[in-house]
């Protein structure tokens, strides 16, 4: 790495107080994407799996073991990105049995959804921040949880849904090898995997990329899961799981896997339209890495699972690692499913150029995201 050079530079002198940063806090709850099916939608899927898998039976291409065992699941979604995260959880599979708002998820809490005559039967991993973006740029792929042989794919479907007026969706069905099944639904129109019905994958084998097909109002998968008689499962292991008493994760993560997915640097402030038009990404993340003395800079960090009460701590240290700013804090009012959080500053006009760095202290970790201030000769020099 080339030390930057600082030709002309002066020690920025500007005199910010960190309470006057913190005062021009804005943001908060993001919606999660969630989806909605009927019974009708419900005995459809089942229906496509079963004809799906008897056929493939009949021509030698599945064969199931039910006395194996379950399968071990990875998490089904995976990132191109290096962000520290990129999805989180907005609904689990509801226990309760009854309709109309009569919800409990695994943990004993109210994670999840029911309709009329529809208990929420699947796992729904919302990909944050920027899904729209992410789908339009193929960021987050949907994996094989566990080894298995592809029985269904239904493509062709429209891909930026934001109701639940269109039920039909984009999916890959698999099945393992003691017989059980999940459902990979939402997908995006035309990224499915082109293994045939009746090929094998493995674990993290790429299926598609994560969509909006069906009743859903933005980017997420719906992983829903059957075991080997066909009951329906909640893989995750709780206290108030009623239908398995053992996990079916590899490695089960926390019910509230607080972090930091991403924080980023804006020319302008984030902003999340509700609903794409025909054709056109409703996300337009301005991310902006290089600046000019005298701009404004938006910092802004995005949380999955962020609750109350939980303590984040800002810095912008300027080149040579000072503190342009003195740190400020922030405790979360609320528990979130999605949060983000967003702060503006103004670079004076003798802004030391170079390779600023934007960091927070959040739950026991450290995020930093580098940007740049200055002639582009400096990022340059910076990076080689």
């Amino acid at each position: 790495m080339k030390p930057i050079q600082f030709a002309l530079a002066v020690l920025c002198c500007a005199n910010i107080q960190a309470a006057d940063v913190a005062a021009t806090i804005h943001g908060g709850a993001m919606t999660a994407p969630s989806d909605a099916f009927t019974e009708a939608d419900h005995f459809r899927h089942k229906q496509q799996y079963l004809s799906a898998r008897d056929n493939l039976i009949s021509q030698g291409k599945l064969s199931i073991n039910r006395g194996a065992f379950q399968p071990q699941f990875i998490i089904p979604i995976k990132s191109t990105t290096t962000d520290p995260g990129f999805y989180g959880i907005s609904n689990y599979v509801d226990q309760d049995p009854l309709f109309n708002n009569n919800i409990e998820d695994y943990y004993c809490e109210s994670r999840t959804y029911d309709l009329s005559n529809y208990n929420h039967q699947g796992i729904d991993f919302f990909t944050w921040p920027y899904a729209w973006h992410k789908m339009d740029n193929n960021e987050v792929g949907v994996v094989a949880a566990a080894d298995g042989v592809i029985t269904e794919k239904i493509d062709n479907n429209s891909d930026r849904n934001c109701d639940f007026s269109d039920p039909n969706w984009n999916a890959v069905y698999i099945t393992y090898g003691d017989g059980s099944y999940s459902y990979y639904g939402h997908l995006k129109k035309g990224s499915l995997t082109n293994k045939p019905e009746g090929a094998s994958v493995v674990a993290g084998e790429y299926l598609g990329v994560v969509g909006s097909s069906g009743s859903s109002t933005g980017p997420h998968l719906h992983f829903e899961t059957y075991d080997s008689e066909g009951n329906l499962i909640e893989p995750f292991l709780g206290q108030c799981n009623r239908m398995n008493n053992v996990t079916w994760w590899l490695n089960q993560e926390a019910y509230r896997a607080s972090q930091i997915n991403q924080l980023a640097t804006h020319d302008v402030a984030p902003a999340f339209p509700n609903c794409p038009q025909s054709g056109i990404s409703v996300d337009t993340p301005n991310y902006q890495d290089d600046f000019s003395p005298g701009d404004m800079v938006y910092l802004a960090a995005y949380y999955r699972d962020q609750e109350m009460g939980q303590l984040s701590t800002y810095h912008v240290l300027k080149p040579d690692g000072s503190p342009f700013v003195s740190s400020w804090d922030h405790n979360s009012p609320d528990t979130y499913n999605a949060s983000y959080w967003y702060w503006n500053v103004e670079l004076p006009n003798d802004a030391t150029p170079g390779a600023w760095t934007f960091r927070v202290n959040y739950n026991l970790e450290t995020y930093e995201h580098v940007f740049y201030v200055g002639d582009l000769i400096f990022k340059a020099d910076f990076e080689d």
